[in-house]
């Protein structure tokens, strides 16, 4: 009996092996089946929309990432179990808003795998063996990546993909490559020394193994084989809910193997025909699997009733499983040789040799066309379209031998040149562009200190000719009443009265004093409060200068009479301080969203920032030359003020501190 790719490389989801497996799949499993599928024709189904419709439930927040991953995995495997594929650029477009999402948070690493193993089966149902496989090398590295332990995912698609091709030792090569590893299940899986999922993929390599050595009459390596799988199914029981849908496809081939022992190998007819019942059992069960994944066992299951009905003469229940292949939905790749090859045995069991003949000769033809396919697909292709990614140079020596491979050469040093130059591009703009903001960021600063120095030089120079003007106009006149009344005294004896004059003189004269004193603090105090709206204004232009809307969202915010009695050095400090911090982060955070607030509470001044890019802590910061620290600790030191950088906020946080009480 020659069977199509039956068993399905499973994997998905899993905590490790230590966890109960009700709660070891946190996604759905998407199962990379070994059943070799073809669509009458592509573009047949309305995949994308659906996958449009869920991006979109996942854009409007009505779905988490994690059920948006889990619900396109679901459609994919829907898709394909209804006979539906996609070129593979199609796919990978479709499929770009889930990678994307895939690979934005380390929690979501196990989707990753899905990801290959969906564009696997792609090319695997489409006969792109090489293709397939290359993308199931990817999926076992992020599997190692995630688990820590290898796979049996390519080793199973390749034993399958020689199965199909009747070449019975490269599937027993191909099992020895990973006989030692799957020899040790048994003790891993009863130790929860290996992921659960790894456990169940056993059967993606013994099946074909077991069917191989049936075909071959090795009775002994069989018998051992199955013995191996007896004992794996028996450890993965202890573990595994029957109902769990990756358990049931284990179910269902474990009992297969038996199929392959006694009716392909051994002729006995009872045993043959109870393990077929404990299959059926399995697909009908109260516990039976999810639609997607018993649309991929039927065919199994239908094949080896017809072939076994047919090897007993029983015709009428061999054309009725036939009759149930015809009308299933799913045209996998042996598809058509299996229908005449058996249509070819039914009629020959019914004596009608001519047309016998006529479908055993199709039969011949589809086979033939499938092989040729898959010999040169496996054979020449399946390694060099893995290694064009890792190595450049077996690219070179792929393309002496297949002219098709100078265009995969072609294509990866343009993408790789075009990649780096647009990469470099890229960099060189966002540099030039940062260069240019900080340049105006520096500008602008300047321009406000000279602002302030200057005005910090007229409010001197205006004090000083107010406190002049007021000297004359109000002191002098005082004064002159003081010298009167002295020289009255000084012409009188001194008696009572001269005493009381005396008395107004130091009166007159105090008065004096307190009206120059008052006038000067007076005529400070005012210049300078007049001077606060005019620096915050600064204040706000400098920052909005550093974040400029179109590459920054930002919320300013500065406290009205937080710098009332402020000094001018004190604004300067400040400007200098706010400029270093944001050239700070245009130069490292690569932030999106800042925010800066300046307040007061109580005798202490604060300088508050924070931003949605790089988080570091100010130790971290410390140890960098390029963060500018030192600048502002130094005027921190002369101000008896403090920083502290720390995660907080929408990202990084930073406190400016600045005690005020003597201002």
């Amino acid at each position: 009996m020659n069977s199509f790719k039956s068993s399905p490389a499973l994997f998905g989801n899993g905590t490790p092996c230590t966890a109960p497996i009700t709660k070891m799949m946190g996604i759905p499993l998407l199962i990379a089946c070994c059943f070799l599928l073809l669509p009458t024709a592509y573009g047949q189904s309305d995949g994308a929309a659906i996958l449009q419709d869920l991006y979109s439930q996942y854009q409007n927040k009505q779905t988490t990432a994690k059920d948006f991953l889990n619900h396109t995995s679901r459609a994919i495997d829907e898709q394909f179990a209804a006979g539906h594929l996609f070129e593979r650029e199609e796919l990978i477009r479709m499929l770009e808003p889930y990678r994307e999402i895939a690979w934005s948070a380390d929690s979501l690493s196990p989707f990753r795998i899905n990801y290959y193993i969906c564009l696997s089966n792609n090319a695997n149902y489409a006969n792109r063996e090489g293709e397939s496989v290359y993308y199931l090398e990817k999926a076992e590295k992020e599997i190692e990546a995630h688990y820590g332990q290898p796979s049996l995912m390519v080793a199973g698609r390749k034993c399958n993909t020689y199965l199909d091709k009747n070449n019975y030792k490269k599937v027993i090569d191909t099992y020895q490559e990973v006989a030692d590893y799957i020899g040790k299940f048994p003790t891993l899986i009863r130790e929860k020394a290996v992921n659960l999922n790894i456990g169940l993929s056993y059967i993606n390599v013994i099946n074909p193994v077991v069917e191989a050595y049936a075909q071959l009459r090795d009775t002994a390596q069989l018998s051992a084989t199955l013995k191996l799988a007896e004992a794996i199914h028996e450890e993965l029981a202890k573990r595994v809910e029957p109902q769990n849908q990756n358990m049931m496809t284990v179910n269902f081939y474990q009992h297969y193997l038996y199929f392959h022992q006694y009716f392909t190998l051994l002729g006995k007819r009872k045993e043959s025909e109870q393990a077929l019942e404990k299959m059926t059992e399995v697909m009908q069960g109260p516990e039976r699997a999810a639609d997607a994944i018993t649309g991929h066992l039927l065919p199994t299951l239908y094949t080896a009733k017809a072939d076994f009905f047919l090897h007993y003469g029983l015709n009428d229940s061999a054309a009725h499983y036939i009759d149930k292949l015809k009308a299933d939905p799913v045209h996998f790749g042996n598809h058509y040789y299996n229908m005449h090859r058996m249509e070819a045995n039914l009629l020959a069991n019914k004596g009608r040799y001519q047309q016998a003949y006529e479908s055993a000769m199709l039969s011949a033809q589809h086979i033939d066309s499938i092989q040729g396919v898959l010999v040169n697909d496996i054979d020449e292709m399946l390694y060099a379209h893995t290694a064009a990614e890792e190595n450049k140079a077996l690219l070179v020596i792929a393309e002496r031998k297949e002219h098709v491979r100078n265009w995969w050469i072609a294509a990866i040093v343009v993408l790789s040149v075009s990649g780096f130059l647009g990469f470099y591009l890229y960099n060189r703009r966002k540099h030039i562009k940062t260069q240019q903001q900080l340049t105006l960021l520096n500008e602008e600063a300047n321009l406000q200190v000279a602002v302030l120095q200057e005005v910090k030089a007229t409010i001197r120079t205006e004090e000083q000719q107010k406190l002049a003007q007021d000297l004359h106009d109000n002191l002098a006149a005082t004064l002159a009443a003081t010298v009167h009344h002295l020289a009255y005294i000084d012409e009188q004896p001194l008696l009572p009265p001269h005493r009381e004059s005396l008395q107004l003189t130091r009166t007159l004269l105090d008065k004096a004093y307190q009206q120059t004193r008052g006038k000067s603090h007076l005529l400070y105090e005012e210049g300078v409060s007049q001077q606060e709206d005019r620096y915050i204004e600064h204040l706000y232009k400098l920052i909005n200068t550093a974040l400029p809307s179109s590459r920054y969202t930002s919320q300013i915010a500065i406290d009205k009479g937080t710098l009332v009695g402020t000094s001018i050095d004190l604004r300067i400090n400040i400007l200098r301080m706010t400029q270093e911090i944001l050239t700070n982060i245009i130069k490292h955070a690569q932030a999106q969203k800042v925010n800066v607030t300046i307040y007061k509470e109580s005798n202490s001044l604060y300088i508050h920032t924070e931003n949605d890019g790089k988080v570091f802590s100010l130790d971290k910061a410390a140890n960098s030359k390029t963060l500018g620290l030192n600048s502002l600790q130094n005027r921190l030191k002369g101000l008896n003020g403090s920083i502290s950088i720390q995660p907080g906020g929408i990202g990084t946080e930073t406190i400016i501190y600045i005690p005020v009480s003597g201002a």
